[in-house]
């Protein structure tokens, strides 16, 4: 059964919505994503070490949620380009606007883009890791692993403690 069979609407007004395969891949993949950091975030939404050691296991969760059997793996695999892209930006987005609202120094816009910047790219690509090596620690274990290496950056960006 197709997916506009199942959601009982025509397959043109379907695709209406969306310019190709891909458009409705990406907004899949953003909304599946972000649905799970909301989720794990709850309502925290300032810059704390735990809302960031939250948003670390939110990123762990996704991956989790990535299909396991190997049909799916591969799709996982042709899309995974798209999945990092989409992945690192919403995390700068939220890395950005935490950091945004706990600088000291408003003028200090620059060092905080190469925050949220290093920061979202540290995340993701630590997640990454852990997942391809198995997940051999709970995703709050490796969370609080990285979190020493990212709150001393990030103190120093926003000239405050995190």
């Amino acid at each position: 059964m197709s997916l506009t069979e199942r959601a009982a609407i025509n397959r043109g007004t379907f695709y209406a919505h969306f310019a190709d395969k891909y458009a409705l891949t990406e907004l899949i993949v953003e909304d599946t994503f972000m649905t799970t950091v909301y989720q794990q975030l709850q309502s925290q939404e300032e810059l704390t070490s735990e809302a960031l050691r939250n948003l670390i296991i939110a990123v762990c969760r996704f991956f989790e949620q990535l299909c396991t059997d190997t049909s799916c793996r591969r799709t996982v695999q042709a899309i995974s380009a798209l999945i990092e892209t989409k992945v690192k930006s919403r995390l700068e987005q939220l890395v950005s606007n935490w950091l945004v609202e706990r600088a000291a120094k408003p003028e200090a816009e620059e060092r905080i883009q190469w925050a949220a910047v290093m920061v979202s790219q540290s995340i993701y690509g630590a997640a990454c890791l852990w997942n391809a090596r198995g997940r051999k620690s709970s995703a709050a274990v490796f969370a609080d692993d990285i979190l020493h290496f990212l709150l001393p950056g990030l103190e120093a960006a926003i000239g405050q403690k995190v």
